[in-house]
């Protein structure tokens, strides 16, 4: 065997050892956040559902549904790093890819507005904008944005790390927001859903 015979062997030996260890890290960890999902939709009431996407190492669906004003319906997806591929995870970290939470939320109510917060923003044309937080911008379609700022401001300062989208919109699911797992899973999740329950009933008349 030559050196690039055992070079290959070598990194063959290598990729498989990965794979082996990055898989029984991946299913230990999705079944923790499924763990930790399920709670905070359960502090929510109504009734839940669970789908794991393909394997507990991939990641989680869940819903849950009937809930209390001012919510109506809540559709999570919990996405975990391909990190069994280390070519593909190193792609992904290159990239900004993370683990991250997935939330699309339905309202009992909801307002005539069109909304949208990100780390970085370019609004179009005749939208109006408000620098939430250092990170965080938030741009609406009209004068709801400053009134979106006071409402949410509790969820975007506490949250303005992880997020890396928001959304709202006047059909549902209202609000559509993507959250970087990092930092936030080390908190109950029922603190991110009671935020945001809060936020939602501080819109007033129609939020």
């Amino acid at each position: 065997m030559d050196i690039g015979q055992l070079t290959i062997v070598v990194i063959c030996g290598l990729l498989g050892a990965w794979y082996v260890g990055a898989s029984i890290y991946n299913r230990r960890r999705g079944l923790a956040l499924a763990r930790w999902i399920q709670a905070g939709l359960r502090s929510l009431g109504g009734k839940t559902e669970y789908k794991w996407l393909g394997s507990a190492g991939s990641g989680l669906r869940a819903s849950a549904h009937g809930l209390e004003k001012p919510l109506k319906q809540l559709d999570a997806a919990l996405l975990l790093e391909t990190r069994e591929l280390l070519p593909l995870w190193l792609l992904q970290w290159a990239t900004g890819r993370r683990d991250q939470l997935i939330l699309k939320i339905a309202l009992r109510r909801g307002i005539n507005a069109q909304v949208d917060a990100a780390p970085r923003v370019f609004p179009p044309e005749g939208w109006s904008y408000v620098q939430v937080t250092p990170s965080l911008q938030l741009t609406a379609a009209d004068s709801a944005a400053k009134q979106f700022t006071e409402a949410f401001r509790p969820f975007f300062t506490q949250y303005s790390h992880a997020l890396r989208s928001f959304s709202y919109r006047p059909e549902e699911p209202q609000i559509v927001m993507t959250l970087i797992l990092t930092g936030v899973e080390a908190r109950p999740a029922e603190e991110i859903f009671s935020v945001l329950t809060r936020c939602v009933e501080s819109l007033g008349p129609g939020g």
